[in-house]
């Protein structure tokens, strides 16, 4: 079991004040629903609908018995079970998972180009071989034989069969929710069995403040329907549609996620949600939008204790990503500085690893990195025992000036709980210059060749591939009519 290590960075007087506000901007000013059906649920929940604006709001008792009623713990299911991650985490720790979003990628050579189809097997194949990353996410590839429509149903499809894991699914419109919670049904053997166990987590996200989008409605009430947990996150930009402050920033989309959260548990009460606070922030001399400054580091950090600490509802934010354009030492340093501050405010999971350029870019050396950098952060929170045996106690009392600490039975018994990383040298000078002077990135070059060298697509049972190509050709003729 992980020790209760964790960094704070508001007082408890402060979450409390941040929770009446967000409690008060729910009542007095509520969310913009653009979805009537989900619009619907909310009034008939005990909202305060104005149909005219398409606004509602949450009276304080009625935010009290939805939040009370959320279910906490739950599973979240792999095709393969050794991969379902149980929340609250049984060991105290986190899980983690890899790039969303990106629609570019740059190559192990260096070479920069759109992610394209044919990279998706070899992705999801590669996250599946990498220890410390728990879970897929979809990226936004544009490949000229695919309708960008389409997009997210043709990635999960690629997904589900060269995959075990589970995935974060970003549907790429709302009529697109219902085909992806169709495949997985697939391949779990009906909606039922997909209640039971959830292979893709669908999100709903606020970008703009204080509105709910109609894909966003219609996300919330497909994956309510079918009762699979949702992320409901916010993605506001501190300096552009956010106050600057990161307070400022954290009580905005902290709102929005609970207004999401509220929205969800109005069409399905008890239904899991996972709060997923993400905001970005703009440099104010350049405008270029951030996400691993320091100071949305610590708003990070600040959100995840809100969550955790002021609903107890797991939470999710970035533990990887950079606003470097390549893989280095600045990506790397990005990616640490983040999965330590993510790990230390005792997130539930991060997500992430290999993305570059502010979620523009897919790296497969960075996703290499950065599952070391997570193993990294699985020993820091998990911290060590301390009791005579743990300190060698008998060891030092009994030692002698000939003691050769490397022979005794202590050591034997502890030298295997050492991490030993794949891509930061450990074995010594004369090694690494005899390899010919590698840094980590040529190191994880190493391992993308070997992984690349028996590559190869792979496909669930004919009669399920079948059943899911069935579902999917339905969704690529219905989404592209238009």
């Amino acid at each position: 079991m992980a020790k209760d290590l964790r960094l704070r960075t508001a007082s408890e007087s402060e979450i409390d004040l941040m929770k009446n506000r967000i409690t008060e901007l729910l009542e007095k000013r509520g969310l913009r629903i653009d979805h009537p059906e989900l619009l619907s649920y909310v009034k008939k929940a005990g909202g305060d609908v104005d149909e005219a604006t398409a606004y509602a709001k949450f009276p304080k008792q009625m935010q009290e018995e939805l939040l009370s009623v959320m279910k906490r713990d739950f599973v979240l299911a792999g095709i393969d079970p050794k991969h379902d991650m149980v929340v609250p985490h049984p060991e105290g720790l986190f899980y983690s998972g890899s790039v969303t979003g990106s629609m570019q990628m740059t190559e192990p050579d260096g070479t920069e180009r759109k992610i394209l189809e044919k990279d998706l097997p070899i992705l999801f194949q590669l996250i599946e071989q990498m220890e410390h990353i728990h879970y897929y996410s979809i990226v936004t590839y544009d490949d000229p034989k695919v309708a960008p429509q389409t997009s997210d149903v043709n990635a999960l499809y690629h997904a589900l069969n060269n995959s075990t894991k589970h995935g974060w699914i970003q549907p790429f419109d709302g009529p697109n929710a219902k085909f992806l919670l169709e495949m997985a049904s697939v391949v779990v053997g009906g909606k039922e069995n997909l209640a039971k166990r959830p292979i893709i987590t669908p999100f709903a996200c606020v970008t703009e403040p204080f509105k709910v989008k109609h894909m966003d409605g219609e996300i919330v009430c497909r994956n309510a329907e079918y009762g699979v947990p949702i992320m409901c996150c916010a993605l506001p930009t501190a300096g552009a549609n956010a106050p600057i402050t990161q307070p400022g920033a954290v009580l905005m989309e902290s709102a929005e996620v609970i207004g999401l959260i509220l929205a969800a548990q109005c069409v399905k009460p008890g239904i899991p949600c996972i709060s997923v606070p993400e905001h970005l922030a703009m440099d104010m001399k350049s405008t270029y939008t951030l996400q691993s400054s320091i100071e949305q580091q610590m708003g990070g950090m600040l959100a995840t204790q809100l969550f955790k600490e002021g609903y107890n509802i797991p939470v999710l934010t970035w533990g990887a990503g950079t606003d470097a354009f390549a893989p280095g030492a600045e990506a790397a340093a990005d990616v640490m500085s983040m999965a330590m501050t993510s790990t230390l405010s005792d997130v539930t999971f991060f997500q992430d690893a290999g993305q570059l350029e502010c979620c523009r870019r897919y790296s497969p050396l960075q996703l290499i990195v950065d599952n070391d950098i997570f193993g990294m952060m699985k020993v820091l929170k998990k911290g060590f025992e301390i009791n005579d045996e743990t300190m060698g106690f008998k060891d030092l009392i009994e030692m002698t000036e000939t003691t050769a600490f490397i022979s005794n039975k202590h050591t034997f018994n502890h030298f295997r709980e050492i991490y030993r990383p794949q891509v930061f040298g450990t074995e010594g000078r004369t090694k690494w210059e005899a390899a010919g002077r590698p840094d980590l990135y040529d190191r994880a070059r190493a391992i993308y060749d070997d992984f690349i060298k028996t590559f190869q697509p792979r496909s669930l049972p004919d009669d399920v591939n079948k059943e899911l190509k069935k579902v999917l050709d339905h969704a690529n003729r219905e989404l592209t009519k238009n």
